[in-house]
């Protein structure tokens, strides 16, 4: 069944607007770790754990807007559960995810990644208003 799916060209090129900065994090934070450049001017140990609790905190945001929008969606526009709140929780799990990576890492550029990630999310947002 999930073998033979293709998404429509628009689906993947969305996928990719919004999952690159993530991806750049990822692949940008360890290098902090591995040269020692580019560090948060915070005790590490802090960050570290600060990154985790951010992360674990997106991640939640991520699951029950994924649970809710399985359970809720069949074509509608929805406004409740977590719809109340955020226009878009997937979005904005993955910008929290972001920022808990950057700490994690311990990384600067990637703390600037999901800044820049956040203000054009942001951006965008006050366009649609």
């Amino acid at each position: 069944m999930f073998l033979n799916y293709k998404p429509p060209k628009t689906l993947r090129m969305l996928f990719i607007l919004h999952y690159s900065p993530l991806l750049l994090m990822i692949m940008i934070g360890p290098l902090t770790g591995i040269y020692g450049v580019w560090r948060i001017p915070i005790n590490m140990l802090i960050s570290i754990i600060t990154g985790l609790i951010i992360f674990l905190i997106g991640a939640i945001l991520y699951f029950k807007w994924e649970v809710f929008w399985h359970k809720t969606y069949k074509g509608q526009l929805v406004t409740d559960g977590i719809f109340q709140h955020i226009r878009h929780p997937h979005y904005t799990s993955l910008i929290i995810i972001g920022f808990g990576l950057a700490f994690f890492f311990y990384s600067l550029a990637a703390l600037i990644i999901a800044f820049i990630a956040f203000f054009k999310e942001n951006t965008k947002n006050q366009r649609l208003k």
